[in-house]
């Protein structure tokens, strides 16, 4: 009987040392679990920054990356502490925020510079769906006018977010029906087109000065039946 107890009273033992072992085991996997719940969301935000600059990159516009040096090196401490005493880091709430508040900047950051680069690949962006109407109202061909109304659409909502890998080629292909479907409203030939895109950005902004009625821009105006169109009224351009 007593042999009988005593092997009874290894397998409690051993039975417990089991259970302590995987109790032990089971706390750090939450621990971890639960740091990875707390982090995974940056990581995921960090994500989208990195593919942001690098989309910046792409294009060569520069922008300024922040320090995430001493980040990542408490991110990896508070890992190690997990493993080593079974619990968060004392001040992980602390890194969190400092997590936070890097990739809150990062993200402004690259956003800023992302509509900055849209805006230089396409100058007067604003004044172009102004543009088109009032070509519209003059005559001018529809398909055109709306083709240019889309271009601007698609530029301002990518100039809303931050880009992915495909962000430059989308911006090349809007940028290039813009300017496709102006050139096709504005004049022929590259040198007309130029001079009649500064007469009418102005008038879409406001109203243009005088000396950009040039020979150029009048001979479109006669040839396109839309001199009367415009009037002349005295005061400051509202583009000046």
């Amino acid at each position: 009987m007593s042999e009988s107890v005593d092997e009874l009273l290894r397998r409690v033992d051993r039975a417990l040392e089991d259970y302590a072992h995987a109790d032990q085991t089971t706390r750090t996997v939450e621990s971890l679990t639960n740091l990875e719940k707390e982090l995974s969301p940056y990581v995921d935000e960090v994500s989208e920054v990195i593919t942001g600059f690098g989309a910046l990159d792409q294009v060569g516009w520069p922008a300024d990356r922040p320090s995430t040096r001493a980040l990542a090196a408490a991110c990896r401490q508070a890992a190690v502490l997990v493993r080593e005493n079974k619990s968060g880091p004392p001040d992980l709430p602390r890194t969190l925020r400092g997590i936070s508040a890097v990739v809150k900047a990062a993200t402004v950051t690259a956003r800023d510079a992302w509509r900055e680069f849209i805006d230089a690949s396409m100058p007067g962006l604003d004044s172009l769906n102004n543009l088109a109407e009032m070509l519209s109202q003059m005559g001018a061909d529809r398909l055109q006018a709306t083709k240019l109304r889309q271009g601007v659409t698609d530029l301002r909502i990518l100039a809303r977010r931050l880009p992915d890998e495909s962000g430059p080629d989308q911006v090349a292909e809007a940028v290039a029906v813009i300017r496709a479907a102006r050139a096709a409203l504005l004049g022929d030939s590259d040198a007309e087109s130029d001079e009649v895109r500064h007469f009418m950005d102005a008038v879409a902004r406001g109203g243009a000065h005088v000396r950009l009625l040039t020979p150029g821009v009048r001979d479109w105006m006669r040839r396109r039946g839309i001199e009367h169109s415009f009037k002349f009224v005295a005061g400051q351009p509202a583009s000046d």
